[in-house]
């Protein structure tokens, strides 16, 4: 039970962590290309390397998107840069939920 309920837990914060850093990107970047990359991509889930060529053209038309996906994947980098650096601690579910609940905390304030 107490394994069970910690993965639901870090799975919820690292949910809301990812979607609040999407949601920053789209209103960083470009709505309309954003919704045409995820389109893109849905469609072509069985083929990535297709949906890969696509949202990659559809980019480098669109310089704020790209930054604005740079920055994201940025931030994320630097999350799992910090539960990285927290060596043994990082087996304490308490202790990695701290501090992705701070991450997402720090993503409402962006907001």
């Amino acid at each position: 039970g107490g394994a069970c309920s910690a993965l639901l837990f870090l799975l919820h914060e690292m949910g809301v962590l990812v979607s609040l850093r999407t949601i920053l990107a789209t209103v960083d970047g470009d709505a309309i290309t954003m919704l045409r990359m995820r389109r893109s991509v849905r469609f072509k889930r069985a083929g990535l390397e297709a949906g890969q060529e696509t949202v990659g053209s559809t980019l480098s038309r669109t310089e704020p998107t790209y930054e604005a996906f740079e920055e994201m994947c940025s931030d994320l980098a630097q999350v799992a840069h910090r539960l990285d650096a927290m060596g043994d601690a990082a087996r304490s579910a308490s202790k990695v939920l701290g501090v992705l609940h701070s991450e997402v905390r720090s993503t409402y304030r962006q907001l």
